[in-house]
């Protein structure tokens, strides 16, 4: 997945020197390192949200039994974008993914598919092979469950300052740096792939 000389070529340019150091040796461990350290010891801003932010509860809309509930959610839309305190022209839009305890859906797994198949599924979301699903493994300080977020079924619901502090207040994590920079790696191989192999003005 990760090629060591070519780390650095991908970082962002305004880490420290320190942060870009430990972000490479943690990227050389990937997959194997996939555990607590895949989130911030505090939350980074306490007013402010950040992208990535695991939520408790937001609320989603199953469109296919138009249902709506309120589940734990990480949070799609970009920082910037998200934040009421930056002038726009139009109303803003937060966009969130619905988390799923690794568990439990591997227990539907099993009744649906049988073991070997649930265990096979599960593994590959574990160590983020699973282009449709994004893992966040368990932490007693952070998430006390093994979960993953389902990249397929992005929500969005509007927002102003009322709302957008009402989710600071609801926050569950925030991502480490080494965890932020696999959630947009997956979350850009997810939407946007450049080699989809179809020529299509041919």
């Amino acid at each position: 997945m990760f090629r060591a000389e070519d780390l650095a070529t991908f970082l962002p340019p305004y880490l420290s020197e320190d942060t870009s150091n430990s972000l490479i040796e943690n990227l050389k461990q990937f997959p194997n390192n996939i555990d607590s350290r895949f989130y911030s010891s505090k939350f980074v801003e306490e007013d402010a949200l950040l992208q990535g932010d695991g939520i408790s509860e937001i609320k989603i809309c199953e469109i296919k039994t138009e249902k709506f509930k309120e589940v734990p959610c990480l949070l799609i839309s970009n920082t910037c974008d998200m934040d009421y305190r930056n002038k726009r022209q139009t109303p803003l839009n937060i966009s969130y993914a619905p988390i799923q305890k690794l568990d439990a859906y591997k227990n539907l797994l099993i009744e649906k598919c049988g073991q070997k198949i649930a265990e096979s599924v599960t593994e590959s979301i574990k160590n983020q092979s699973n282009t449709s699903y994004f893992y966040l493994p368990k932490s007693s300080a952070h998430l006390d469950y093994e979960g993953f977020v389902h990249l397929d079924k992005i929500n969005n619901i509007n927002s102003d300052k009322e709302f957008y502090k009402s989710l600071c207040n609801l926050r569950l994590f925030s991502l480490s740096q080494y965890g932020f920079y696999l959630f947009l790696f997956k979350l850009s191989y997810h939407l946007t792939r450049m080699k989809e192999q179809i020529d299509r003005d041919k």
